[in-house]
């Protein structure tokens, strides 16, 4: 006679009974199922299921809930204490046959399954080699752990990580990723194509760094390929902003930059520094400017040469300010070649018998320079 629990006697002990039974319910607030048997239909309720381990007042171990359908063994211990799920099975294919589901390895019934007959009990199990373990769910995230010590986690083929001993890397697969921490976040997103008027599916990357980790906005934004701007324009490869607190993640909003770089995809570099800019060059420096250069200097520009310095030019070298000095400490005027020349063709000297007189000489303004000052 069975106990309320369906233990097949009421006495002390009984014989071990297991039965192989589909499961029918899932009470995932009590992690119990109820079950039907394949074969007898019979039910059972409440059952729970043995896991490797399982602390009943810590709550730790390893833990999963069944779905409904699922081929489980249950068994009735001999002491008569509460039956329990054993473990579960995959659902055989005909035999003579090898499953299609996924890529086993061989092309023989003999070869996939290894035995004569070619029962495959693969279930849509992954492919794995002896020694893999893994842990995998219909929607095909999975957790394997491979022979040889590689580590393979991942959301689906193309959203997972590696961990690989050799050489100790770590591989990741993804379309977009992100990493937020307290110091800031990485974010490299795809655009999908359908959302691109012309069919492409843009790739984008931003950095953010906080100076400090408590601080609500970045200080530092770094980017490449950020999405243009509504009126098209060329795109920019790569941006750099720097402002104190000052960078707002979500809106992109920059107030208060510091420094500013941003090189486009044709070439163009756009840099505004707002403080000291020092360079040193320990080498040799060549610039070379096939167009215009055109430098604008709010303040005073100095340049100390301790060598020569050379200026070479085409048609002309125009120096236009308030005034020229060359030379240190200059401060005589210089000479304005054409009224001087003008007028030392145009004098003459008095005829013989008059007075001897220095010649008149034409008025300074006319001959020497206000601005070229010489030494």
């Amino acid at each position: 006679m069975a106990n309320s629990r369906g233990s097949p006697s009421d006495s002390n002990f009984s014989r071990f009974r297991c039965e192989e039974m589909v499961i029918t319910n899932v009470d995932k607030r009590m992690w119990t199922i109820d079950a039907e048997s394949r074969h007898t239909a019979k039910k059972v309720n409440d059952i729970q299921c043995l896991v490797p381990y399982h602390h009943f007042e810590g709550g730790e171990g390893i833990h999963f809930l069944p779905e409904v359908g699922a081929i489980c063994y249950i068994a009735w211990p001999s002491d008569n204490t509460a039956p329990f799920i054993m473990g579960f099975k995959g659902a055989a294919s005909q035999v003579g046959s090898i499953d299609t589901e996924g890529d086993p390895q061989g092309s023989t019934a003999t070869e996939a399954t290894g035995s004569p007959s070619g029962v495959s009990f693969r279930s849509n199990r992954p492919n794995l080699l002896p020694g893999d373990i893994a842990m995998t769910t219909r929607d095909a995230n999975f957790i394997i752990l491979r022979r040889g010590g590689v580590l393979q986690l991942g959301a689906t083929a193309v959203s997972q990580r590696i961990y690989i001993p050799i050489l100790n890397y770590i591989k990741d697969f993804c379309e977009n990723y992100s990493m937020s921490t307290f110091g800031g976040d990485i974010a490299w997103t795809v655009e999908r194509s359908e959302s691109d008027p012309s069919g492409n599916a843009p790739a984008s990357y931003t950095f953010h760094m906080n100076e400090f980790a408590q601080d609500e906005k970045a200080s530092v934004r770094v980017r490449h390929f950020p999405l243009a701007a509504p009126g098209g324009g060329e795109k920019a490869a790569w941006e750099v902003h720097v402002a104190k607190n000052n960078i707002d993640r979500d809106s992109g909003e920059v107030t208060s930059e510091t420094y500013s770089l941003s090189i486009l995809m044709d070439g163009s570099k756009t840099e505004v520094v707002g403080a000291n800019y020092d360079l040193t060059i320990k080498g040799n420096q060549t610039v070379t400017v096939e167009g215009d250069r055109q430098v604008a200097v709010k303040g005073k520009e100095q340049h100390d040469v301790e060598g020569d310095y050379i200026v070479k030019a085409g048609p002309r070298v125009a120096l236009e300010a308030m005034g020229v000095y060359l030379g240190p400490n200059a401060s005589m005027p210089a000479v304005l070649g054409t009224p001087l020349m003008i007028w030392l063709s145009t004098h003459t000297h008095p005829v013989a018998g008059a007075l001897a007189s220095p010649p008149a000489a034409p008025p300074p303004n006319s001959i020497l320079s206000q601005i070229v000052k010489l030494k």
